[in-house]
């Protein structure tokens, strides 16, 4: 399922019954309001595409429930931070994607060293 938005607040149910959906693109260039409760029924989601959407914090939960996802791409989403803690749980996960991000300086190294096997970066920009 791909959805082209702008500017768009997703109500925390919009997804519930897509229970058997297994990609999920979002890819847009615009503002999008996640809770942790919006993915909450998509336990089937294998990926999740929220590049170019322009996050600086993310929920600390908004991925718990997605026990099958096995790829996430955040590239181009001006993300400051990524705490490790958003990925426990997700013990399919094979591939994080977070290239062309704001990520504070540590923030690669603490991703690499929690997740060696799975973050991708090819390009990182460090914020001041």
């Amino acid at each position: 399922l791909t959805i082209s938005c702008e500017n768009f607040e997703f109500k925390d149910d919009i997804f519930d019954d897509l229970v058997n959906l297994e990609k999920l693109d979002l890819n847009g260039k615009s503002r999008i309001a996640l809770s942790s409760k919006t993915f909450k029924n998509l336990s089937n989601l294998k990926i999740l595409d929220l590049s170019y959407i322009k996050f600086e914090n993310l929920d600390i939960d908004l991925f718990r429930g997605l026990d099958n996802l096995e790829e996430l791409v955040l590239e181009y989403s001006r993300l400051k931070e990524l705490d490790p803690k958003m990925l426990a749980g997700l013990n399919n996960l094979k591939i994080v994607s977070i290239n062309e991000n704001e990520l504070k300086e540590g923030q690669k190294e603490i991703l690499e060293k929690e997740f060696p096997d799975i973050i991708q970066f090819k390009s990182i920009q460090v914020a001041d």
